[in-house]
Parts: C-alpha cells; structure tokens; sequence
C-alpha cells in the first residue's frame, strides 16, 4: 500500500502543478488501502517495482453521482501510471484491463470522471470510447469533474427505436423474416434456410461474449417488437463493417435509415471509427439508398462476385468517412 500511495501521488503530481486538487495528489496510505479495498485493483509491475494501477468497482457510496448507481454501471478511479512511462500504452493496457473485468461481470458502462480543466485527460478518455454523461462537484477538490461513461454493451436509442444486443429468443423471429418470399428475393437463391439462420445468429450472439469487442449485433426493437437487426464488425485499421436487415412488413417505412444512422453516430463518436463500409448487392436498389441518405459514397464493384441461380450479380461497395459524417 506504501509503493502503490507513492505511485499515486506521483502520477497525479503534474496535475498538482496545474492547481488541481485531485485526492491522488494528497491521500494517505489508509486512503489507498480503503481504495483497493472498495474493488477490483490491478497493479502493473516492472522489474518488481508498481509503476501502475487501477480499481474498478461498483458504486456504494453514498456521496457518488447518481449515473454511478445505475444498474450496471462500473466506476473507474485511482488510475495512475508512473510519469516516466506515461505515454508509452500502459495507461491503455490498464484501463482496458478495468473495462475487461467489469465486462466479465456483467457490466454494461464503464464511467470515470475528471475536472473539467484537464483538457488532455478528457481527450485521452473520448479517444477510448468515453462520453459526456454530466458533472460533479466532488467535496474536497477545488474543480468541477466531467462524468464520462463508456457502452460495454451497448443499447442505443432513436425517435421510434431501441436497438439492444442480439439474445437467443431474437433467432424465432429472424426466421420468420427470412421465410418472406419478398425478404428470400432478396439473395441468393437457396441461401437464406431456417438452418443457415440458426447457425448465423447461434455464432453472432456467442460473438457478443468477447472482449475486446469487435463485433456489436443489435436487434431493432419498435414498440418493444423485434421487427429486424443491424451489425457493426470491427477491422484493426480503424474500420468497421456495417450490416442490416428488416422483416418486410416495415419497408419504406425509414427505420434502417434511421437504425443505420444511430449506429454510425456510434462508431464515430463513441467508438472514434475512421470509417464504415457496407457492400450491397446490385439489385438491392433500396439498400443502396438507405446507405446514401445515411451519407455513404457509392466506391466501387466487384464484378459479377456472387453467383445467383444461372446468373451473377456485381456487390457493391459504400463507404462513409468520419470528417464526413453529419447527424
């Protein structure tokens, strides 16, 4: 508690200096242990020494922010990395070893909270997916704190819809939709089986279990209905992937304009995405302007790609860049 009281101060000393009276900045050894204690810390060692830590932990105070007791809420707090290796990704490597435990329990966010002036560290958590959820006035600091919460599992919300993750139940009522000769028409003869189904949605939700997450599957919900899904895959460059499909009855109706257009809100604001892609059949024409009224660029075709029956049809690509992105 000694090593890990010292790593603290030290890590928050260059915060001293800009005038904040951040609790790391002043806490005794007893202040650590009953830190520690509150939750789940980690440590990071080098050559025997702590040069890194983080507690994450669900909220039991009673002096907390009222976004920290939300079901599902974990907190992040006495997060501090020695100041010679700040700057080198162990800051990265810890917090995201805090998001992996609060996710492993069960957790859907995963908030944190800085003072408003440190301009750097509000910079360093959006660029890792945290979001503006609202201030505090912490007791014992001379700084009001920006409260920033990360989606684990994220549930997003438009006008008319809820989009929530994908669970076993869903599966029923996506082989309803893919039994509609209108919504069969759609791909390639014989592809679209009951058993195809199961299999798909069976490995996407198993999918949905793993962290870091580099898959998203939500269900489009109206009206608490499931009436059709969208699916965001991550890419190591920066990219992702975008797929959506809708039960027939609600064509032409804009809700995969406006499922597609929250979901790309999400990966460039929260996940910080560089860019989204979709591919498109060539005779799907109304996919096609979902994509470009949500503000995608027709790129490019692979040429007769997907063999249809006796025929081939070309696969379109679209793509939308951040720095291009409107709401």
């Amino acid at each position: 508690m000694a090593e890990v009281t010292v790593l603290v101060r030290s890590a928050y000393s260059q915060l001293a200096d800009m005038g904040f009276r951040y609790w790391g900045t002043w806490q005794s050894e007893e202040d650590t242990r009953e830190r520690c204690a509150a939750g789940h810390c980690l440590v990071a060692e080098d050559g025997g020494r702590i040069v890194g830590t983080v507690t994450v932990k669900v909220s039991r105070d009673s002096g907390d922010p009222e976004w920290y007791f939300r079901e599902g809420v974990w907190v992040v707090s006495q997060f501090a990395v020695r100041p010679s290796l700040q700057g080198t990704g162990l800051g990265s490597r810890l917090l995201a070893a805090a998001e992996a435990h609060a996710f492993s329990q069960g957790g859907t966010e995963v908030a944190i909270d800085t003072a408003e002036g440190a301009a750097h560290l509000i910079e360093y958590y959006a660029k890792r997916g945290y979001r503006h959820v609202g201030t505090v006035d912490w007791e014992g600091t001379n700084y009001v704190s920006v409260l920033m919460s990360k989606r684990l599992r994220p549930t997003l919300t438009t006008e008319r819809l809820v989009l929530r993750e994908l669970c076993t139940p869903d599966i029923a009522v996506f082989k309803s939709h893919w039994a509609d000769e209108k919504f069969q028409a759609l791909y390639p003869p014989g592809r679209m089986t009951p058993e195809f189904c199961e299999e798909l949605f069976t490995k996407e939700i198993a999918s949905l279990c793993a962290f870091p997450r580099t898959n998203f599957h939500w269900a489009i919900c109206l009206d608490s209905s499931v009436i059709g899904g969208v699916r965001l895959t991550l890419e190591r460059s920066g990219s992702g992937t975008l797929g959506y499909g809708l039960g027939t009855e609600h064509w032409g109706q804009g809700i995969a304009t406006e499922a597609v257009r929250e979901v790309v809100r999400y990966a460039f604001e929260e996940l910080r995405l560089h860019r989204v892609q979709a591919w498109v059949f060539a005779n799907n024409a109304a996919s096609q302007r979902v994509l470009e009224k949500v503000g995608f660029s027709y790129e490019g075709v692979l040429r007769e790609k997907v063999a249809w029956g006796d025929t081939r049809v070309d696969d379109k690509v679209f793509g939308l860049l951040r720095h291009e992105w409107t709401r």
